[in-house]
């Protein structure tokens, strides 16, 4: 069962010891949101609604594959599944997708920087946050027809991924990743965490599920700018 938790924290600059004689000057406040959960099979999608109240620029990313701290002062460990994040519009149209984000740590075990990310300037509006496992990807990235209820590209596989990694890994396996060791991929844990910052709200919206997700009803689209974010994930197996 996942176990989401959400943080809002904030992060101010103070003022350098000695400097008293310094005019006074209004902090930068700059939310931080979190989340931690586990996935119980590969074809598992966390959901989160995130608004904006004003145009800004947004840094979503995970922290699970690696490991580290996130801003908020949560230690995650490493060993979590590779995982990759998708950006949707409020009527559920596709905005961007990454797999490997720039700037994230690398895994003790493979070496690998596979935590996702995405960043940039976002317009004022409601969003839809989707978390997968790799190659997971929404039908609606590569058919513009298609919305974040259509689903995923494994939804129903369980053990995708060990089909994925057929010959490395054990075919009832979960989370077999795409680093191979001494001839077997590197089996890894369903834990995920994400952080949203430059966000007003993030909110999770559904378990795990290997179901399409339906999109709440009544929203409006409420679409902003959103600049050179459209890149997908790699393929790789």
């Amino acid at each position: 069962m996942i176990v989401d938790r959400i943080k809002g924290v904030v992060a101010a600059a103070g003022f350098m010891a000695g400097l008293a004689a310094a005019p006074a000057m209004a902090a930068t406040v700059t939310p931080v949101f979190t989340a931690t959960g586990t996935f119980a099979a590969d074809d598992g999608v966390a959901l989160f609604q995130l608004t904006l109240d004003a145009s800004g620029s947004v840094d979503l990313r995970t922290f699970g594959y690696a490991g580290g701290t996130m801003e908020d002062g949560t230690s995650v460990p490493a060993g979590g599944f590779d995982p990759a994040l998708w950006l949707f519009a409020a009527d559920g149209s596709f905005l961007a997708g990454n797999d490997d984000g720039a700037g994230v740590g690398s895994d003790p075990v493979t070496g690998q920087p596979y935590d996702a990310r995405i960043s940039g300037p976002l317009g004022a509006g409601t969003y839809f946050l989707a978390l997968t496992q790799y190659q997971n990807t929404p039908l609606a990235a590569t058919d513009p027809g298609k919305t974040l209820a259509d689903g995923f590209t494994y939804d129903g596989q369980p053990h995708y991924t060990a089909t994925l990694q057929s010959g490395f890994c054990d075919p009832t396996s979960f989370f077999c990743d795409s680093w191979v060791v001494d001839g077997k991929s590197v089996l890894r844990t369903g834990d995920y965490a994400v952080q949203a910052k430059g966000v007003s709200s993030f909110t999770p919206l559904s378990d795990p599920s290997p179901s399409p997700v339906p999109l709440p009803a009544g929203l409006p689209l409420l679409l902003g700018a959103f600049a050179g974010l459209a890149a997908l994930g790699r393929r790789r197996s």
